[in-house]
């Protein structure tokens, strides 16, 4: 009959592999592996639904006319990613300098090669205003509003990716990741968030916007994603970034602007991204032509 001893001696071994086996089944994958599962997961989706909320605000600095202006867009989004089809709804809102504001509702479908768009706003009445107009699409105007291609330019260019911990979002277990795209990322980023609808004031001072702009004058940002541990697709990214700008940097000279002097322009982005409803059968239904308006 075997000793308590003994037992242990046998047993012992084997309870250690056994705990050091399910310790690296636990581990943690590094930053730049989630980072990899994800963009596989998001390369492969065949449709989403997104809720955006994105604000921008204008602000010039010194002179004899500082102040700000802003633009809120608050939109809904329902992809066919598959088909290239998309429906959007937009709620905007803009701020101009005397804090006066005026509120535009803009919808978007892109279905089989053709856009069509139908905005309303408290301007006043227009034969414009609240009618579809259908125009011919593109693949780049396909691109230019699909925001899964737009997050996975950021991703994919990140230089520098850190894990920051983990957390609950829409109830899912999330890796939570800051990330450093490349300026040109975001640069690409900012230009597909213009909905063409609501003004900034840019009275005071010249414009800082454009894609040279925005690739010259990025001063920094905070980029973090939300990835879900069963299955890395992206459930949420905050997107904040800032440019700033001096009339020098402008090209602007006392003897070739007449902008009443000014220390600089800032541009900042708040984005707020969460995606749902991946890989569910959509169905994306544009208005009949009998109530379209052809460009």
């Amino acid at each position: 009959m075997l000793s308590n001893k003994k037992i242990a001696n046998i047993l012992l071994p084997a309870i250690l592999i056994f705990l050091l086996g399910q310790t690296g089944c636990s581990q943690t994958p590094t930053a730049s592996e989630i980072l990899k599962r994800a963009l596989s997961a998001m390369g492969n989706a065949t449709s989403y639904q997104l809720d955006s909320n994105v604000i921008w605000t204008y602000t010039t600095i010194g002179g004899t006319a500082p102040g700000k202006s802003s633009i809120i867009w608050i939109g809904n989004t329902l992809a066919d990613t598959a088909n290239k089809a998309l429906h959007k709804s937009m709620n905007i809102e803009s701020t101009d300098l005397s804090g006066d504001k005026t509120h535009w509702t803009v919808e978007n479908y892109l279905a089989a090669d053709y856009a069509y768009v139908k905005a309303n706003s408290d301007l006043g009445r227009s034969n414009t205003f609240n009618v579809w107009y259908k125009s011919k699409s593109s693949d780049e105007g396909w691109t230019g509003v699909n925001q899964i291609a737009e997050l996975i330019g950021l991703m994919k260019t990140s230089n520098n990716s850190t894990l920051n911990g983990s957390e609950k979002t829409a109830g899912i277990d999330c890796y939570i990741l800051d990330i450093q795209p490349s300026i040109s990322a975001i640069a690409d980023w900012v230009g597909t968030q213009f909905q063409g609808y609501g003004g900034i004031d840019y009275s005071t001072a010249p414009f800082l916007g454009g894609r040279d702009n925005y690739l010259k004058d990025f001063k920094s940002g905070s980029f973090k994603i939300w990835i879900a541990k069963d299955g890395y697709l992206v459930i949420k990214a905050v997107v904040n970034p800032h440019f700033e700008a001096t009339p020098q940097d402008l090209g602007v000279t006392a003897q070739t602007m007449e902008y009443s002097g000014f220390d600089k322009v800032t541009s900042d982005f708040q984005g707020e991204l969460n995606f749902t409803k991946y890989n569910q059968p959509v169905s994306i239904q544009p208005p009949p032509d009998s109530i379209v308006t052809s460009r």
